[in-house]
C-alpha cells in the first residue's frame, strides 16, 4: 500500500487535489508492467522517461572466504542472518577478502545489498583476532548511525 503513492499532493485543471493516474482507489498498484505504464502515462510525468528496460533477475552467486572465520563469529552469522558455512555473495566475499589482506577498499552497491555486512564482519573479525583494535564508523546521517548501531547490538549481543 502505498500512502498517498508517496508523491506530493497533485491538482487537476480547477485546482482540485486529485490523487496520481497511476494509482487506484486502494493506493495499490498490480504490478510492476501496469506502475510502470501509468506512471508513464501520468500527466505529472508524461514524457519525462526516456527509455525503459527490463532486466531479467538472475540467480545469486557466492564464494567463500579464502581464510575461514572464527568459530564464534560463524555461528552469530548463521543464527543472526542466515549465512552458512561462510557462504558470501560474490561482492562480499572479494571485498572481505581484500580487507584481510590489508587493501582499502570502497564498496558501491544498491540498498539492501549486504554492504553492511562487508565492514561489520572485518572489523568484528580483527577484533577477535586482535583485542586492541579499533574502527571508526562514519555514516552521513544520525539515523543511519543509530540503524547500524541497533544492527550490530542486535548481531553482537551488546546493547
Amino acid at each position: 500500500n502505498f500512502e498517498s503513492c508517496l508523491l506530493p499532493q497533485m491538482e487537476n485543471a480547477k485546482g482540485e487535489p486529485t490523487m496520481p493516474t497511476f494509482c487506484d482507489g486502494t493506493l495499490e498498484w498490480k504490478s510492476p508492467d501496469t506502475f510502470v505504464t501509468n506512471l508513464k502515462d501520468s500527466e505529472i510525468y508524461r514524457g519525462q522517461m526516456s527509455h525503459i528496460e527490463r532486466i531479467l533477475g538472475r540467480k545469486a552467486r557466492y564464494d567463500i572466504l579464502l581464510r575461514p572465520l572464527p568459530q564464534l563469529l560463524l555461528c552469530r552469522l548463521e543464527s543472526c542472518l542466515k549465512i552458512k558455512d561462510g557462504e558470501f555473495y560474490t561482492h562480499q566475499a572479494s571485498a572481505i577478502n581484500a580487507i584481510r589482506g590489508g587493501s582499502h577498499v570502497a564498496i558501491s552497491t544498491s540498498t539492501a545489498s549486504g554492504k553492511s555486512i562487508i565492514y561489520n564482519v572485518s572489523v568484528l573479525d580483527a577484533i577477535l583476532q586482535d583485542k586492541e583494535v579499533t574502527a571508526l564508523y562514519l555514516f552521513p546521517t544520525k539515523a543511519l548511525a543509530q540503524d547500524q548501531l541497533r544492527s550490530i547490538q542486535e548481531f553482537t549481543g551488546f546493547g
